[in-house]
């Protein structure tokens, strides 16, 4: 049977093709007949499915890509400044503790507060360094007034002050250490011990700090009120270090606290004494 070269459909007689209307021409010899119908319906069908399912996932993908990153970034850019703001807060709320209770701020196999001790104990070391600075500062500016005075630059009094500082707080955790390892035959460690006494620097640390804006303000009649209180802090935290190994717990104000107030209370009575001894001494050889 002869079909119509153009739309393949059975002859069915005349001139034209009765289903195209075109001037029938034979197929060919050969040439097989393919229904293009259907795979036009198949991928009419299934095309927009299959594309708007890669489409979609392709999208998606995308997403995925270029939200990672965006992630990733800005946790890289806040965790730094976020993590040295949470530090401090942390660091402020533990000088809060320390000042109120020294003697049990610390706590053996508490590695946090051994962190933050060891903070003060850089701390330390830095106001210690700017007070001394200071101090010759305000001296070498009196030497000013008779025309010799000379300038001190900081590093000059950095690494002096720097050693000395770690030299003997390294000493004095030291022999704290081996007399109680002379005396306890399951002594504390050289961490616990020295983690201790710079927990008990904290108050004097605050002190230099205090001690240093009284000289840049210029307040030098306090001074010596701070410094006192400075000695005496550095002088009883080795008994005080020793103490709180043995006694974890208190009752009522803490005994670093009431020491250094009962301290302070006798060297105001003592300074007070002084004045006037030395006032009335004045007015006894020098009446007019």
């Amino acid at each position: 049977m002869q079909q119509c070269a153009h739309c393949k459909t059975a002859y069915q007689g005349g001139k034209f093709c009765g289903n195209c209307g075109k001037p029938f021409e034979p197929l060919e010899n050969g040439e097989t007949f393919t229904t293009e119908l259907p795979s036009t319906i198949n991928e009419q069908a299934t095309s927009p499915a299959m594309s708007e399912q890669s489409h979609f996932s392709s999208q998606q993908h995308r997403q995925v890509i270029t939200a990672t990153p965006a992630v990733v970034n800005t946790d890289n850019a806040q965790r730094p400044s976020g993590k040295f703001i949470e530090s401090t807060k942390d660091y402020f709320e533990y000088l809060k503790v320390v000042c109120k209770e020294p003697t049990n701020a610390f706590r053996e196999g508490m590695d946090d507060n051994y962190s933050k001790a060891r903070n003060t104990f850089l701390l330390f070391l830095l106001f210690s360094v700017l007070t001394v600075h200071l101090a010759t500062q305000k001296i070498t500016d009196m030497f000013g007034f008779f025309g010799f005075g000379f300038d001190v630059s900081f590093m000059t009094v950095l690494f002096p002050v720097l050693i000395v500082s770690l030299l003997a707080i390294t000493i004095v955790c030291a022999t704290m250490f081996l007399l109680l390892k002379i005396r306890n035959p399951d002594p504390p460690s050289f961490r616990e011990v020295s983690g201790r006494f710079v927990t008990f620097l904290t108050i004097p640390m605050v002190l230099l700090a205090v001690t240093c804006l009284f000289l840049l303000l210029g307040l030098g009649s306090l001074i010596p009120f701070t410094n006192a209180l400075i000695l005496f802090g550095l002088a009883s935290s080795i008994p005080f270090t020793l103490y709180s190994l043995h006694h974890e717990k208190k009752l009522g104000l803490d005994p670093f606290i009431h020491t250094m107030l009962t301290y302070l209370i006798l060297f105001l009575l003592l300074r007070v004494v002084v004045n006037q001894f030395i006032s009335s001494m004045t007015n006894m050889f020098m009446p007019f």
